[in-house]
């Protein structure tokens, strides 16, 4: 049997709107979440300046590390993603016990999940989800598939999901977790597939980087109950990959 396709299909925008599944939230949580005009905020063109800045450092430096958290009221998800150019690593937890490992290295993606993140995250059926087991399925390259499962597993792609849109913002130089840094304010970009609001966090120096990255999302004008939060750290970081044992060909399930 194949595999659900279009069930690969924006992992991390479906599990938001997994969460976001509940009454909306009054417009109260955008002054509460610091999205309220800034006096002191700078023109556009020098955010975007900032922005350009800080996302060419972070590519130079070729690796990194993101702790992604979503959640409204009970529900709950977390992405722990050691990310490269061209390889990665992500670990996916729901709080309704779907958890997930996804691998791309040496141009090959593999994807692992107990029973219920196999059916919910990947599209697999239940009886093929109990085949698979505790096995890595693996996805080469040239699998039309592989493009769905590598999606958010490398820095690019990393790069492109934080990047805000539009008329942008920064506010003043603040404190961030003992950094002093920089926040610049936007539309959420594409990749988020939903309209919202965005602020990135970007450390105030002459070489800036992302710190932290702030996600609402709106739904027919309205925002959803649920937000997310990147913290973004170890820039950088050296990234010992080996192909998993022990897997099935995606073209065999």
């Amino acid at each position: 049997m194949s595999v659900n396709a279009r069930a690969w299909q924006s992992r991390r925008r479906s599990t938001l709107l997994w969460i976001a599944g509940v009454a909306a939230v009054g417009p109260g949580l955008l002054v509460g979440l610091g999205f309220a005009r800034d006096a002191q905020a700078t023109r556009a063109p020098s955010a975007a300046q900032l922005l350009h800045t800080a996302l060419v450092d972070a590519a130079a430096r070729g690796s990194g590390h993101q702790a992604v958290s979503s959640g409204s009221g009970s529900k709950t998800s977390t992405f722990s993603d050691d990310v490269a150019t061209n390889e990665g690593r992500q670990v996916i937890t729901l709080s309704d016990g779907a958890r997930a490992r996804i691998l791309v290295v040496g141009g090959v993606a593999y994807f692992s999940g107990n029973q219920t993140a196999l059916v919910q995250l990947f599209g697999l059926p239940a009886a093929v989800a109990r085949d698979v087991g505790k096995r890595w399925v693996s996805v080469p390259s040239s699998n039309s598939k592989y493009s769905a499962v590598a999606a958010d597993t490398t820095l690019p792609a990393t790069l492109a999901a934080i990047t805000p849109s539009g008329a942008l913002t920064a506010t003043a130089s603040t404190r961030l977790h003992g950094e002093a840094a920089v926040a610049i304010r936007g539309r959420a970009p594409a990749p988020q597939s939903q309209p919202g609001f965005e602020t990135m966090y970007v450390t105030d120096s002459s070489r800036p980087l992302p710190l932290l990255v702030t996600f609402n999302l709106q739904a027919s004008g309205r925002l959803v109950a649920g937000t997310e939060t990147i913290a973004l750290t170890d820039w950088g970081e050296h990234l010992a990959l080996a192909p998993p044992t022990n897997t099935i060909p995606v073209s065999k399930i």
